[in-house]
């Protein structure tokens, strides 16, 4: 299965996108048909026309990525690709508290840095 068609088999409107990994898709979609000899205005004119546009929802969408990652990190996931599937696993797996909430994981991911 290519890239495109995983992203679109993930992509679950409202639950898990917004509207810069929308655009993104869109790029990408785009991006993904070209033909050779295609200019950018004919793959997707807001390329050429607004590529700071285009950078910026990239951007976005990896930094969403990269805090994700960090987030799920700090709770004590790791990942890992197999059969190129990305698989979260936690790193102490502990049956019994597994996946239950607890008051040291429940605050805002963005009020920490997670880089640390």
């Amino acid at each position: 299965m290519s890239e495109v068609k995983k992203m679109q088999a993930s992509r679950d409107f409202g639950v898990n996108t917004c509207p810069a990994s929308r655009h993104t898709q869109m790029i990408a979609e785009a991006l993904c048909t070209a033909h050779s000899g295609s200019t950018l205005s004919e793959l997707y004119p807001m390329l050429e026309e607004e590529p700071e546009h285009c950078a910026a929802s990239i951007a976005s969408v990896v930094n969403s990525l990269y805090q994700a990652r960090s987030f799920l990190r700090s709770l004590g996931y790791e990942w890992t690709v197999e059969n190129n599937t990305v698989i979260w696993r936690k790193e102490d797996p502990d049956p019994w508290y597994e996946g239950r909430a607890a008051r040291n994981n429940m605050s805002n991911p963005g009020d920490k840095d997670y880089d640390v």
